[in-house]
């Protein structure tokens, strides 16, 4: 379940962050279907990663796990290299960003220990 509000989160920041300032008209215009159909794809893989694993498949939990490490890689280079584009960002998307992150690794803790990885051992019946 924290996996898709986390999705649903992410996905809604995205919709949102087009109608902030920034990007000229024209620009948004040109690039408005190519971002568009970049989060669509990128959500629809997402929802079929989590999809697959509330279905028991095991390279399904492991490719959220692998996403999650490279996210968090990610996220640690760019504070550090780029801490001006962190301090550029509005608030409320470092703070959805912050959720996101902390969300997606109680989820895959859970995925990966306790009554979770007893889940994925057991036979299906």
């Amino acid at each position: 379940m924290l996996l898709w509000a986390s999705l649903a989160i992410g996905t809604l920041e995205g919709v949102i962050a087009l109608f902030v300032p920034g990007l000229s008209e024209d620009e948004l215009g040109h690039f408005l279907w190519w971002i568009l159909a970049g989060t669509l794809l990128l959500v629809a893989a997402n929802a079929y990663f989590i999809y697959g694993a509330a279905r028991r498949k095991n390279w399904a939990r492991i490719v959220l796990l692998s996403l999650a490490i490279l996210s968090l890689l990610v996220l640690l280079v760019s504070h550090f290299m780029l801490p001006a584009e962190w301090s550029d960002e509005d608030w409320w998307s470092n703070a959805t960003f912050g959720a996101r992150a902390i969300m997606d690794a109680i989820a895959i803790y859970w995925l990966f220990t306790g009554a979770g990885a007893s889940w994925y051992s057991t036979e299906n019946v």
